[in-house]
């Protein structure tokens, strides 16, 4: 057999001349999380309740300088999944479609299914409206993600017949955790990896989680982690001065619920509800992130799996006198970024 010069190169560098024989293609479980900051236990906060996440963290590797393109749900998500800035995308808004601008562009999930992947989508991933949403992207039609603001609570006296009406910022309700939307993202995501793993194809499943999004609404036993008289408050409530208007919004997602005020001062009483609630609607994030990695443990799809845990933007919880996104500071842009993955 006469050898190429790269044949001849090789062996004379003492390295193997034949193809190494294909890996078999890892499998991707990609978690999306709406308005998550770096308040995890794997960033440094000891007082947020998060063991699954942190496991992920414990596993992989964890971005400590991830931030967002724009720090509004529906740019930034289609900001990631293409790769392509939102000046190029043209996408700055919650109701403008990426493909207007670049109507080839081919997304994460879309590469993948390119590529001989099943690819699914399970809740919150690209911003939850049918308009910003990307049928091409995936195997079969999205599910559960979009959900109306009556359907974030459990409880009927903050379910307004107006679907999209901000009642109760806050929610603490006695309920089984698919009582709210991401208790039934879980269970379908549990559901959806049985029936990959029986269909055996290389898999790129999407899983997008609500909370902490407002409403922080959450079942009593996350609240029941924390001692509300010990929630961290703010360490800089006020504006900085010197830097006008402009910086801060001046619309507040947190004010525009009914039991919150429109202006002025918010009650003591009311900044530790808001925060107590942020950090029990993590803990109940985390939980349903545990049964999804728990399902992924109990298959043995681990070590075939790439994990990666984003979230999409920061939040303000009342630093900078906001309570809210949409700024670029720090709090506003700084998101949590994991991935782990086989070896």
């Amino acid at each position: 057999m006469k050898l190429t010069r790269r044949q001849l190169l090789w062996s004379a560098l003492g390295l193997s001349c034949t193809r190494p024989a294909a890996a078999k293609p890892k499998n991707v479980l990609f978690i999306a999380v709406d308005d998550l900051r770096p308040q995890l236990g794997c960033y440094g906060d000891s007082f947020a309740h998060t063991p699954h996440i942190d496991s992920i963290a414990a596993r992989g590797l964890t971005f400590e300088n991830a931030y967002c393109q724009q720090a509004v749900c529906g740019p930034t998500r289609a900001s990631l999944l293409t790769g392509l800035r939102p000046d190029t995308i043209r996408v700055y808004d919650l109701n403008t479609s990426f493909r207007k601008a670049v109507p080839d562009a081919v997304t994460l999930p879309e590469h993948f299914l390119h590529n001989g992947y099943h690819t699914e989508n399970i809740g919150k991933v690209f911003h939850g409206n049918d308009l910003m949403n990307d049928r091409q992207s995936w195997s079969v039609p999205e599910r559960l993600h979009q959900v109306e603001k009556r359907d974030q609570y459990a409880l009927e006296e903050n379910r307004d017949p107006d679907p999209w009406k901000k009642t109760a910022a806050t929610e603490m309700a006695d309920v089984p955790d698919n009582a709210y939307i991401d208790g039934r993202v879980a269970d379908d995501a549990v559901a959806t990896l049985d029936r990959l793993h029986k269909a055996g194809k290389p898999f790129f499943l999407g899983v997008g989680f609500t909370k902490p999004h407002l409403p922080f609404a959450a079942p009593k036993k996350y609240w029941d982690l924390f001692d509300r008289s010990k929630v961290p408050l703010a360490p800089n409530p006020e504006k900085p001065s010197g830097i006008g208007e402009f910086p801060v919004p001046t619309y507040s997602e947190l004010r525009s619920y009914g039991d919150y005020p429109d202006s002025g001062p918010i009650p003591d009483e009311d900044v530790r509800r808001a925060m107590h609630g942020y950090y029990a609607a993590t803990a109940y994030t985390d939980a349903n992130v545990g049964k999804v990695l728990g399902k992924l443990d109990a298959l043995g799809l681990r070590n075939d799996t790439i994990l990666v845990l984003w979230g999409d933007h920061g939040w303000h919880l009342g630093e900078h006198s906001h309570w809210g996104k949409s700024t670029n500071f720090e709090i506003g842009t700084r998101v949590p970024l994991l991935i782990s993955a086989p070896g």
